[in-house]
Formats: structure tokens, sequence, C-alpha cells
């Protein structure tokens, strides 16, 4: 999870998850496997986002971008 980044529109620089005592303000992440079909809800929280920001580019690494996300506060 500390490797996602968000891009809101008008950042120029990618923003990544908030840390709080050397660590990531995210979702845990199961270690159990989950099966084809299944969902998995995370979250992370994300500081210096711009107050008018609604939507969101997420940058999941090797998985790819996600366009156009909507936010939602904490």
């Amino acid at each position: 999870m500390s490797r996602i980044s968000i891009v809101p529109p008008g950042v120029g620089m990618p923003l990544y998850p908030a840390r709080k005592d050397n660590a990531c303000q995210c979702a845990d992440v199961p270690t159990a496997s989950f099966g084809g079909g299944m969902q998995l809800q995370l979250w992370a929280l994300f500081e210096g986002v711009p107050q008018d920001a609604e939507r969101v580019d997420v940058n999941l690494g090797p998985l790819g971008t996600i366009k156009n996300v909507a936010l939602s506060s904490a």
C-alpha cells in the first residue's frame, strides 16, 4: 500500500500515503490469498491533497493506473 500514489489535478508530483510513527496510514493487506471475482477494499490516508480535489488518478505500480477515482474525506 505504501507504494501506491495519487495525482490530483493541478498537482505536479504524485502524493504517497501519510506516515505516522514510521508506519503507513493504510489498510492492512491480508496475507491470505483470495479467489478470482472476490473484492478487497483498501484505504490509505493522504496529506497535501487540494481541498477542492474531487477526483484523482491512482497509480497502483505494476497493476497500472486507474483514472478519475472519486475521493472521500477521512
